[in-house]
């Protein structure tokens, strides 16, 4: 037994079909908003509010669906990343097209922070991390401030010879870091 969701079945009479029926989508949809271009490329709730990367614009969308810019990001062939800070910093970073960003959500203001490769970013017990995938480095932000990135706060591979490929930090702010061959995980011990 199984369930038919949102799909209904289509006979096919006609002579010289090769199947009797056919699924079909569910006709018909509701728009609930929409943006001035296309290519959708994140997104994330973060305190209440809703933000979307669409093409080069960060557009905050309201409970009734009306869709605010809230500034403008450097694009490239990589998805945009965003993630937060919560209620202890206010802040989303957003890594997209190399660049790193930050968005005051109290002020909602948008500033770059960071240029160069930087592929993904992430948060981690109170720190955002940004990766810089052409120098091979995961930078450091000071605690719960997207805007202050010290150049001498970072860590880089040390263990094996091939690169790091990206990051990716879990909910439990462990740090994961694929190679080329190997990987790494990093985790924060107070040091």
């Amino acid at each position: 037994n199984q369930a038919l969701v949102n799909w209904f079945v289509e006979l096919q009479p006609a002579e010289g079909s090769t199947a009797r029926a056919a699924l079909l989508p569910t006709p018909g949809v509701t728009t609930l908003t929409s943006f001035m271009t296309s290519g959708g490329r994140g997104s994330l709730f973060a305190e209440g509010r809703f933000f979307v990367l669409v093409g080069n614009a960060l557009c905050e969308v309201s409970s009734n669906w009306a869709v605010t810019v809230r500034g403008t990001v450097a694009i490239n062939q990589y998805p945009g990343v965003m993630c937060t800070s919560g209620p202890g910093g206010n802040q989303l970073c957003i890594a997209s097209g190399g660049n790193v960003y930050n968005y005051d959500l109290l002020t909602n203001t948008l500033t770059e922070e960071l240029t160069g490769g930087y592929l993904t970013v992430g948060f981690s017990f109170g720190y955002f991390l940004a990766f810089d995938q052409t120098n091979r480095r995961v930078r450091i932000s000071d605690l719960f401030d997207g805007t202050t990135w010290d150049p001498l706060e970072f860590f880089e591979r040390s263990a094996q010879a091939d690169n790091w490929q990206s990051m990716l930090v879990d909910p439990y702010g462990y740090v994961f870091l694929p190679g080329s061959k190997t990987s790494e995980s990093w985790f924060p011990n107070g040091a």
